[in-house]
């Protein structure tokens, strides 16, 4: 409870921190809430607005938002990594108490209207959109300020209901409470994550709804199927898909589940040419689903030579970009020169990579110390649905980048670290499995607990230390210093 407390106070306070529309693409999400929210048929009275990127007020939004934009000085602040917000003396911002006397339309009066869309969503928009929707409609009585702060908390509480499943997926893959406990407190303090959980975003929905997938998921591998966890994992994936197309990544491991469960109950059963063919026809089925799937996707197209013919020429330029994706990820941020993030990132790096040291050793590692494998830190069936998480993920992810650079030539749309966030928890997973791996070699267990949760505890240091350091040297100076 402590650890889910001082997370949504600093996330109360993030949401507080960061001037309004500066979130990951918020302008447009909440453009898309208000859409939803006033049930509007499109009244176009212009069309194809110019747009200067750097000035919201310029943007095809309602009325009301371009407004607010400008009063809210957001092309100050979208101008310049170095640019700030001019304040008022008193309580009320620069312009405030003339925004909140006035009536501004909220309808969307340029056409095409600037919303953020999921094709495999509801009426072509995310779950996210028409959940925030509900909740712009149910406070439609009140100032832009408050809808807007309320759906930035919503996103907060969104991100408790992933940590509180964090904590149960670590419990299920073998750590200790203690251990569960510290991994998911490491968590919490991941900046980037944090600051991301206080953004209007459908990125927010969709990362509990993923996470409860892999809890199901890895409750399956262990207890078994039931008609609960079936239907319960089957509205998870539906659901996240509805959320952000992304979601269809989880199809992978959703077949992973099938199909292990398939293999194993057809090969009690069923021996020799009957079990080969049941196999093939479970195949066929997969296959042809994997092609509609593909076709509602418009993913067909990867198939063809002409796109083939230019995977070579995306992973000479995309592969190089996994630096900056991982730097993105951790929170590494320019927004002020000679700061200490990278530094904060590289010590994390280095954590990283002796985890991985201590993944390929725990396979290895009979070879070398007799009687390794009756210590084995992971149960290897979770680790191959969890590596598939990962893998399922960032294919997902460069398939989508790798068609629209076929198309453009370009990386237009690319890999930024903040689509990994989903997988943070199998990710840390891996990350706690090969640090335990670590001590491994200590014969006596309370000495292997007592040396990891030590481990944990100054990862988790560090951690905190990070998250502080880039909130109070970093992002409020950025803004108001």
């Amino acid at each position: 409870m402590v650890i889910l407390f001082a997370f949504f106070l600093r996330g109360i306070f993030l949401v507080n921190v960061f001037p309004i529309f500066v979130g990951q693409d918020e302008s447009r999400h909440y453009n898309t809430t208000q859409f939803l929210a006033n049930s509007q048929v499109l009244d176009c009275r212009s069309e194809n607005i110019s747009q200067v990127k750097s000035d919201l007020s310029t943007y095809r939004y309602s009325e009301e938002i371009r407004e607010l934009a400008r009063v809210a000085q957001n092309s100050q602040t979208r101008g310049s990594y170095y640019d700030k917000v001019i304040f008022n003396k008193g309580l009320d911002g620069l312009g405030e108490v003339d925004f909140k006397s006035k009536k501004h339309s909220f309808k969307q009066e340029s056409c095409p209207p600037d919303l953020a869309v999921n094709f495999l969503g509801w009426g072509g928009f995310s779950l996210y959109h028409w959940l925030a929707g509900g909740v712009e409609k149910f406070l439609s009585g009140k100032n832009l300020f408050v809808r807007y702060d309320f759906l930035r908390i919503f996103s907060v509480f969104l991100g408790v209901i992933t940590l509180v499943l964090a904590y149960y997926i670590f419990k299920t893959v073998s750590f200790s409470t203690k251990e569960s406990l510290l991994l998911t407190a490491i968590i919490s303090f991941q900046p980037k994550l944090s600051i991301y959980f206080t953004n209007i975003n459908y990125d927010v929905l969709l990362m509990p709804l993923w996470t409860g997938f892999i809890f199901l998921g890895l409750l399956i591998l262990k207890n078994g199927w039931t008609l609960f966890r079936g239907v319960v994992i089957f509205l998870l994936f539906c659901l996240a898909v509805m959320t952000k197309a992304t979601a269809f990544s989880l199809l992978g491991l959703l077949l992973f589940l099938l199909g292990k469960t398939i293999y194993f109950k057809f090969k009690t059963h069923f021996s020799g040419k009957r079990f080969f063919g049941i196999i093939l026809l479970v195949a066929v089925f997969l296959i042809v689903l994997l092609y509609w799937f593909l076709g509602k996707l418009g993913l067909l197209a990867m198939f063809e030579l002409k796109m083939f013919g230019s995977l070579g020429e995306y992973l000479s330029k995309s592969l190089p970009k996994i630096y900056g994706s991982s730097r993105d990820y951790w929170g590494v941020t320019s927004w002020s020169q000679n700061n200490l993030t990278l530094w904060y990132v590289r010590i994390i790096w280095l954590v990283e990579l002796l985890a991985g040291m201590g993944l390929i050793f725990s396979f290895v590692g009979h070879r070398f110390f007799p009687g390794w494998q009756k210590k084995n830190v992971f149960n290897v069936k979770y680790f191959w649905f969890v590596f598939l998480a990962l893998f399922s993920l960032q294919f997902g992810i460069r398939v989508a980048d790798w068609k629209i650079f076929s198309l453009t030539g370009k990386l237009n749309l690319g890999t930024p670290g903040r689509y990994w966030f989903p997988n943070i928890i199998p990710h840390f997973i891996l990350v706690g499995w090969g640090l335990k791996s670590l001590v491994n070699f200590i014969w006596r267990e309370e000495l292997r607990r007592g040396y990891f949760a030590l481990i944990l505890s100054l990862f988790l240091v560090l951690m905190i230390c990070y998250w502080f350091y880039e909130v109070w040297d970093i992002i409020i100076p950025r803004y108001y210093l």
